[in-house]
C-alpha cells in the first residue's frame, strides 16, 4: 500500500479528483489529505 500525503491545496485536489475519475489511482494507493481550509474541490459528488 502507498499513502501519498497532500496538503489539500486546490491544484492537488483537482489532480486527485481527475485521477480518480479516470480510474488511474489503484486500490493500493490511498491519498492522505490534510485539509487546509474548507474547499468545494474536496467534496465528493
Amino acid at each position: 500500500m502507498y499513502f501519498p500525503y497532500f496538503r489539500g491545496r486546490q491544484y492537488e485536489l483537482i489532480a486527485l479528483r481527475e485521477l480518480a475519475q479516470k480510474k488511474l489511482i489503484g486500490s493500493l494507493i490511498i491519498p492522505v489529505v490534510e485539509p487546509v481550509k474548507n474547499s468545494s474541490t474536496l467534496k465528493v459528488h
